[in-house]
Protein backbone atom coordinates (compact mmCIF):
# COMPACT_ATOMS: atom_id res chain seq x y z
CA UNK A 1 0.00 0.00 0.00
CA UNK A 2 1.38 3.39 -0.99
CA UNK A 3 1.27 6.32 1.41
CA UNK A 4 0.28 9.93 0.90
CA UNK A 5 1.18 12.50 3.54
CA UNK A 6 -0.59 15.68 4.61
CA UNK A 7 1.63 17.77 6.91
CA UNK A 8 0.58 20.68 9.14
CA UNK A 9 2.43 22.76 11.68
CA UNK A 10 -0.82 23.38 13.52
CA UNK A 11 -4.34 22.08 12.94
CA UNK A 12 -7.54 21.87 14.95
CA UNK A 13 -7.50 18.06 14.81
CA UNK A 14 -5.84 15.68 12.37
CA UNK A 15 -8.82 13.38 12.86
CA UNK A 16 -11.37 16.04 11.96
CA UNK A 17 -9.31 17.28 9.01
CA UNK A 18 -9.14 13.75 7.61
CA UNK A 19 -12.89 13.24 8.09
CA UNK A 20 -13.64 16.57 6.40
CA UNK A 21 -11.39 15.88 3.40
CA UNK A 22 -11.32 12.12 2.81
CA UNK A 23 -13.77 12.36 -0.10
CA UNK A 24 -10.92 13.89 -2.15
CA UNK A 25 -8.45 11.12 -1.19
CA UNK A 26 -7.32 8.25 -3.38
CA UNK A 27 -8.37 5.59 -0.89
CA UNK A 28 -6.25 2.90 -2.50
CA UNK A 29 -3.47 4.63 -0.54
CA UNK A 30 -2.85 5.03 3.18
CA UNK A 31 -3.27 8.72 3.96
CA UNK A 32 -1.27 10.07 6.89
CA UNK A 33 -2.43 13.41 8.28
CA UNK A 34 0.10 14.77 10.78
CA UNK A 35 0.61 17.92 12.82
CA UNK A 36 3.17 19.32 15.24
CA UNK A 37 0.38 20.80 17.35
CA UNK A 38 -3.40 20.47 17.66
CA UNK A 39 -5.70 23.14 19.04
CA UNK A 40 -8.74 20.87 19.40
CA UNK A 41 -7.28 17.39 19.78
CA UNK A 42 -9.71 14.85 21.18
CA UNK A 43 -9.88 11.31 22.46
CA UNK A 44 -12.66 8.85 23.27
CA UNK A 45 -16.03 10.25 24.29
CA UNK A 46 -15.01 13.52 22.59
CA UNK A 47 -12.74 14.42 25.49
CA UNK A 48 -10.06 17.06 25.03
CA UNK A 49 -6.63 15.62 24.22
CA UNK A 50 -3.80 17.89 25.39
CA UNK A 51 -1.78 18.41 22.18
CA UNK A 52 1.08 20.90 22.64
CA UNK A 53 4.25 21.06 20.57
CA UNK A 54 6.51 18.16 21.37
CA UNK A 55 4.00 15.43 20.67
CA UNK A 56 3.25 13.42 17.57
CA UNK A 57 -0.33 13.83 16.33
CA UNK A 58 -1.59 12.13 13.24
CA UNK A 59 -4.40 10.14 11.64
CA UNK A 60 -4.20 7.13 9.37
CA UNK A 61 -7.04 7.11 6.83
CA UNK A 62 -7.74 4.04 4.69
CA UNK A 63 -10.54 2.09 3.06
CA UNK A 64 -11.49 -1.46 4.07
CA UNK A 65 -13.86 -3.41 1.81
CA UNK A 66 -16.33 -5.76 3.46
CA UNK A 67 -14.72 -8.38 5.71
CA UNK A 68 -15.75 -11.68 7.34
CA UNK A 69 -14.05 -11.06 10.72
CA UNK A 70 -14.45 -8.26 13.25
CA UNK A 71 -12.53 -5.06 12.53
CA UNK A 72 -13.02 -3.75 16.08
CA UNK A 73 -9.51 -4.76 17.24
CA UNK A 74 -7.88 -2.25 14.87
CA UNK A 75 -7.09 0.01 17.84
CA UNK A 76 -5.25 -2.88 19.52
CA UNK A 77 -3.30 -3.69 16.34
CA UNK A 78 -2.33 -0.01 16.14
CA UNK A 79 -1.17 -0.13 19.77
CA UNK A 80 0.94 -3.21 19.04
CA UNK A 81 2.52 -1.31 16.15
CA UNK A 82 3.65 1.54 18.36
CA UNK A 83 4.72 -0.76 21.15
CA UNK A 84 7.13 -2.43 18.71
CA UNK A 85 8.63 0.92 17.71
CA UNK A 86 8.97 2.21 21.28
CA UNK A 87 10.39 -1.05 22.61
CA UNK A 88 13.25 -0.67 20.12
CA UNK A 89 14.11 2.57 21.95
CA UNK A 90 14.54 0.56 25.16
CA UNK A 91 11.22 1.61 26.67
CA UNK A 92 8.93 -0.57 28.79
CA UNK A 93 5.66 -0.31 26.86
CA UNK A 94 2.27 -1.74 27.80
CA UNK A 95 -1.19 -1.39 26.23
CA UNK A 96 -4.35 -0.74 28.22
CA UNK A 97 -7.56 -1.92 26.59
CA UNK A 98 -9.02 -0.47 24.48
CA UNK A 99 -6.73 2.34 23.29
CA UNK A 100 -4.04 3.58 25.69
CA UNK A 101 -0.26 3.36 25.38
CA UNK A 102 1.65 3.22 28.66
CA UNK A 103 5.38 3.66 29.28
CA UNK A 104 6.77 2.64 32.66
CA UNK A 105 3.26 2.56 34.13
CA UNK A 106 2.22 6.04 32.96
CA UNK A 107 0.08 7.10 30.04
CA UNK A 108 2.11 8.20 27.02
CA UNK A 109 -0.37 7.99 24.17
CA UNK A 110 -3.83 7.17 22.98
CA UNK A 111 -5.63 5.88 19.91
CA UNK A 112 -9.00 6.99 18.54
CA UNK A 113 -10.77 4.95 15.87
CA UNK A 114 -13.71 6.32 13.91
CA UNK A 115 -15.34 5.13 10.68
CA UNK A 116 -17.57 6.24 7.84
CA UNK A 117 -19.57 3.97 5.55
CA UNK A 118 -19.19 4.49 1.80
CA UNK A 119 -20.43 2.51 -1.22
CA UNK A 120 -16.89 1.12 -1.63
CA UNK A 121 -16.60 -0.03 1.98
CA UNK A 122 -15.76 1.35 5.40
CA UNK A 123 -13.31 4.24 5.71
CA UNK A 124 -11.23 4.12 8.88
CA UNK A 125 -9.76 7.12 10.68
CA UNK A 126 -7.18 5.92 13.19
CA UNK A 127 -5.95 8.86 15.24
CA UNK A 128 -2.82 8.63 17.39
CA UNK A 129 -1.46 11.06 19.93
CA UNK A 130 1.96 10.22 21.39
CA UNK A 131 3.98 12.21 23.92
CA UNK A 132 7.50 12.39 22.53
CA UNK A 133 9.32 15.60 23.56
CA UNK A 134 6.78 16.93 26.06
CA UNK A 135 8.54 17.87 29.30
CA UNK A 136 7.50 17.05 32.85
CA UNK A 137 6.09 20.52 33.51
CA UNK A 138 3.80 20.36 30.46
CA UNK A 139 2.68 16.85 31.42
CA UNK A 140 1.24 18.19 34.67
CA UNK A 141 -1.63 19.61 32.58
CA UNK A 142 -2.76 16.05 31.85
CA UNK A 143 -5.52 14.70 34.10
CA UNK A 144 -3.82 11.34 34.78
CA UNK A 145 -0.21 10.32 35.55
CA UNK A 146 1.54 10.84 32.21
CA UNK A 147 4.99 10.58 30.71
CA UNK A 148 6.78 11.04 27.41
CA UNK A 149 9.55 9.39 25.44
CA UNK A 150 11.94 12.22 26.30
CA UNK A 151 11.15 12.09 30.03
CA UNK A 152 11.75 8.34 30.11
CA UNK A 153 15.01 8.48 28.10
CA UNK A 154 16.36 11.84 29.30
CA UNK A 155 16.93 12.99 25.73
CA UNK A 156 15.08 14.74 22.92
CA UNK A 157 13.96 12.87 19.84
CA UNK A 158 13.25 13.72 16.25
CA UNK A 159 9.68 12.71 15.44
CA UNK A 160 10.31 11.26 11.96
CA UNK A 161 12.61 8.39 13.03
CA UNK A 162 9.78 7.22 15.28
CA UNK A 163 6.83 7.89 13.00
CA UNK A 164 8.20 6.55 9.70
CA UNK A 165 9.04 3.07 11.08
CA UNK A 166 5.62 3.05 12.77
CA UNK A 167 3.93 3.77 9.44
CA UNK A 168 5.71 0.88 7.74
CA UNK A 169 4.96 -1.53 10.57
CA UNK A 170 1.33 -0.39 10.63
CA UNK A 171 0.94 -1.14 6.93
CA UNK A 172 2.43 -4.60 7.47
CA UNK A 173 0.23 -5.27 10.48
CA UNK A 174 -2.88 -3.97 8.74
CA UNK A 175 -2.33 -6.35 5.83
CA UNK A 176 -1.95 -9.30 8.21
CA UNK A 177 -4.96 -8.22 10.26
CA UNK A 178 -7.23 -7.90 7.25
CA UNK A 179 -6.25 -11.40 6.12
CA UNK A 180 -6.10 -13.24 9.43
CA UNK A 181 -7.99 -11.19 12.00
CA UNK A 182 -6.89 -10.52 15.57
CA UNK A 183 -5.85 -14.16 16.07
CA UNK A 184 -2.52 -13.19 14.46
CA UNK A 185 -1.91 -10.61 17.22
CA UNK A 186 -3.58 -11.85 20.40
CA UNK A 187 -0.39 -13.34 21.91
CA UNK A 188 1.51 -10.13 21.18
CA UNK A 189 -1.19 -8.11 22.90
CA UNK A 190 -1.45 -10.34 25.96
CA UNK A 191 2.32 -10.19 26.44
CA UNK A 192 2.09 -6.44 27.04
CA UNK A 193 -1.45 -6.07 28.39
CA UNK A 194 -1.42 -3.47 31.16
CA UNK A 195 -4.50 -4.99 32.80
CA UNK A 196 -3.30 -8.62 32.85
CA UNK A 197 -4.18 -10.25 36.18
CA UNK A 198 -5.68 -7.06 37.59
CA UNK A 199 -9.03 -6.47 39.24
CA UNK A 200 -10.80 -4.02 36.96
CA UNK A 201 -13.67 -1.62 37.60
CA UNK A 202 -15.45 -0.42 34.48
CA UNK A 203 -18.29 1.95 33.65
CA UNK A 204 -20.56 0.06 31.27
CA UNK A 205 -23.57 2.14 30.34
CA UNK A 206 -25.51 2.63 33.55
CA UNK A 207 -23.73 -0.26 35.28
CA UNK A 208 -20.45 -0.52 37.16
CA UNK A 209 -18.75 -3.81 36.34
CA UNK A 210 -16.04 -5.34 38.56
CA UNK A 211 -14.06 -8.36 37.42
CA UNK A 212 -10.65 -9.95 36.96
CA UNK A 213 -9.01 -9.44 33.59
CA UNK A 214 -8.79 -12.69 31.63
CA UNK A 215 -8.00 -11.73 28.04
CA UNK A 216 -9.10 -9.82 24.95
CA UNK A 217 -11.02 -12.03 22.52
CA UNK A 218 -10.92 -12.27 18.72
CA UNK A 219 -13.49 -9.46 18.44
CA UNK A 220 -11.38 -7.08 20.53
CA UNK A 221 -13.76 -7.41 23.50
CA UNK A 222 -12.51 -7.35 27.08
CA UNK A 223 -13.19 -10.66 28.87
CA UNK A 224 -13.62 -10.40 32.64
CA UNK A 225 -14.18 -13.05 35.28
CA UNK A 226 -17.08 -11.77 37.38
CA UNK A 227 -17.93 -12.31 41.04
CA UNK A 228 -20.08 -15.37 40.26
CA UNK A 229 -17.09 -16.97 38.48
CA UNK A 230 -18.70 -16.53 35.06
CA UNK A 231 -16.79 -14.92 32.20
CA UNK A 232 -18.27 -12.12 30.14
CA UNK A 233 -17.00 -10.22 27.11
CA UNK A 234 -17.47 -6.43 26.90
CA UNK A 235 -17.11 -4.73 23.54
CA UNK A 236 -17.18 -1.23 25.04
CA UNK A 237 -16.91 0.52 28.36
CA UNK A 238 -14.51 2.75 30.26
CA UNK A 239 -11.96 1.39 32.69
CA UNK A 240 -12.09 3.65 35.74
CA UNK A 241 -9.77 1.80 38.12
CA UNK A 242 -7.57 -1.28 38.47
CA UNK A 243 -5.59 -2.94 41.21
Amino acid sequence: MESQHHYFNKVDSTQDWAKDNFSSFDLEKLHVVSALEQTKGRGRFNRHWHSPKGGAYFTYCFLVPEHDHSLNPISLVTGITFAEVLQKLGLKVMLKWPNDIYISGKKAGGILVETKETPEGKVFFVGIGLNINIDANELRAVSCPATSVSVETNKSWSVKPIMLPAENIFKRNLEIFLKEGFAAFDKDFEAISFLAGKKVTMDYGKETIVGIYQRVDENGSLVLKLKDDSSKAFSSGEIISWE
